[in-house]
């Protein structure tokens, strides 16, 4: 049977991986809507990759808000 080359298997991990912190700070975002703390809790100590990329994609969509407020988008 083949093999993927490094690059090519490294890759897949790494789509796997974002993949897996999108749908837990997708259910983070559900939690937080609801007001469930526990929940937020739970999914927090269950996913610590949410941690390292929280920051990052709440700077850019608050980024992006900004922009989109000071060129007169509206509101969805």
């Amino acid at each position: 049977m083949a093999r993927w080359p490094e690059q090519v298997s490294e890759a897949f991990d790494r789509k796997i991986e974002a993949l897996r912190a999108n749908e837990a700070l997708y259910d983070l975002a559900d939690q937080f809507r609801r007001g469930n703390l526990v929940g937020i809790l739970r999914i927090l100590a269950n996913e610590p990759r949410v941690l390292r990329v929280l920051p990052r994609r709440l700077a850019r969509h608050l980024s992006y808000q900004a922009h989109r407020i000071k060129h007169g988008a509206q509101g969805r």
